[in-house]
């Protein structure tokens, strides 16, 4: 059995469609696709892998989970839409670093991770200089853009 994929933005048809074919099994589906392709609505399992539309640009779509499930995901898609470009990130959502805290510019609190810089979101306190363990909630999606973490530590699975 594959991976557990939620689907959603403007592709969700089409991408379903190519993901079940593939053998990956769809989760959280819209009532809209469960007629259109006549699959269960699988509500209420956690997915490993969610394909969405960028909202700042429906152009794109984001493919953000577990990292060998995403992998996996996208080579299906790109096997069947080859003109995809493909921007990966050196790291997955929910990955876990120790950084240390850069300070506030703009309201906001920047660290330094193994990759770069990223913004701390949630924070109590940007104290320079402090080490902090943190979680990832979003990937970087876009060339010169950062990934955003949380303070503290996530595990995440079945």
């Amino acid at each position: 059995m594959g991976a557990r994929v939620r689907v959603r933005g403007i592709y969700a048809t089409a991408l379903s469609k190519i993901l079940k074919d593939e053998g990956f099994t769809l989760v959280d589906v819209s009532d809209v696709l469960v007629e259109r392709l006549g699959v269960p609505p699988n509500r209420g399992l956690p997915a490993d892998v969610t394909v969405k539309t960028d909202n700042e640009d429906t152009s794109k779509v984001l493919v953000i989970g577990h990292p060998e499930h995403v992998e996996a995901v996208a080579n299906v898609i790109y096997e069947h839409v080859p003109a995809t470009i493909v921007i990966s990130p050196p790291f997955g959502l929910y990955a876990t670093f120790v950084v240390r805290v850069r300070g506030l510019k703009e309201g906001k609190c920047y660290v330094d991770t193994p990759y770069g810089i990223a913004e701390l979101a949630e924070f109590r306190e940007c104290r320079e200089g402090a080490l902090m363990p943190t979680s990832v909630i979003k990937v970087p999606t876009q060339p010169r853009s950062h990934a955003v973490l949380v303070p503290g530590a996530r595990v995440v699975g079945d």
